[in-house]
């Protein structure tokens, strides 16, 4: 989704109204949830369709009697100034340009940035506006990410799954959302990446596990199970095949091929399994359930055969 496309008189207030909060960013708390708190509120401005020249003067005069101090130094610092620049005038030239990102049209998962001002102004000005200090944010996901995962050797592309049915696929230079994968109808639990990153494997509570291509962006194979699905891994040695864990205990092998269940490919572990990770040896995969048990699990590279291992 667009943020609506605004005129310069809209661009305008939001501007003042950044640089109002900026004037008193050194006398407010510097607790972490708070500094979220006004990111929020700062996206609400720049999303929603409100009366921002009216929030403005409110926030000015509940600003001013908060801050009195701060208020009276602004002023005479105004009226000492020559020529027609005001003290928000020139507020505007210092964070214009850390704030184009902001102003033209950012798209919804599109992550905030950190910036620095390139202005001439002192250190305690550019502090004040760019915001380094507050983390980079993806919020392309309207409910809780259960997993992100990071490519094989890879620092730059990272896949997350989410509670609201979809996964989805990020960048970290530049910071971006490639794409979001739709079609799972239940949580998606787990998630893989295949060994060369051209694939992705998830599992959801719909009772699907599916393949897609990631940078076509669509579901090659849907693998059905008659329970909810918790954990999914690709058999490091052989792509074509992957091992799935229910929330029965039960680890089956599929054939991402055909979509079909291998035989033999099939062990009852117990409980809800919780996660699944094939050791450095792809014969040997490690499985745990919600009892704080761990099993370790021979596997067959050539059919996939899986054996619970006696210590």
């Amino acid at each position: 989704m667009m943020i609506p496309s605004m005129g310069s008189s809209e661009q305008q207030n939001i501007q003042e109204i950044l640089a109002l909060d900026a004037r008193y960013n050194n006398n407010r708390s510097t607790a972490p949830h708070l500094k979220t708190l006004y990111m929020r509120r700062r996206s609400q401005l720049l999303r929603e369709k409100c009366d921002r020249e009216n929030y403005f003067q409110i926030r000015s005069k509940l600003l001013a009697h908060k801050y009195p101090s701060v208020s009276a130094s602004s002023d005479n610092r105004s009226s000492s100034r020559t020529g027609s620049r005001t003290c928000s005038m020139e507020s505007l030239e210092i964070i214009a340009e850390t704030n184009d990102s902001l102003l033209g049209g950012r798209k919804k998962g599109t992550p905030r940035r950190r910036v620095a001002s390139t202005s001439s102004k002192t250190q305690s000005e550019k502090v004040s506006y760019s915001f380094t200090d507050m983390p980079h944010i993806f919020d392309q996901h309207s409910k809780g990410v259960r997993i992100v995962k990071f490519a094989h050797n890879s620092c730059t592309l990272l896949a997350c799954c989410s509670e609201d049915f979809t996964i989805s696929l990020c960048h970290l230079d530049p910071y971006s959302v490639q794409t979001i994968l739709e079609g799972h109808r239940g949580i998606v639990r787990d998630l893989d990446w295949s060994i060369d990153n051209s694939m992705l494997l998830s599992a959801a509570e719909d009772g699907t596990a599916r393949l897609w291509h990631c940078d076509q962006g669509v579901c090659l194979r849907v693998i059905s199970s008659s329970h909810p699905l918790t954990s999914v891994r690709f058999q490091p040695g052989n792509n074509n095949v992957c091992v799935a864990g229910d929330d029965e205990g039960v680890l089956r092998g599929f054939n991402l091929s055909t979509g079909k269940p291998l035989s033999g490919s099939r062990e009852k572990v117990g409980n809800s399994l919780t996660c699944l990770e094939f050791g450095p040896s792809s014969g040997v995969l490690w499985v745990s359930n919600n009892k704080a048990q761990i099993f370790s699990i021979s596997v067959n590279p050539l059919s996939c055969q899986l054996k619970k291992m006696k210590c």
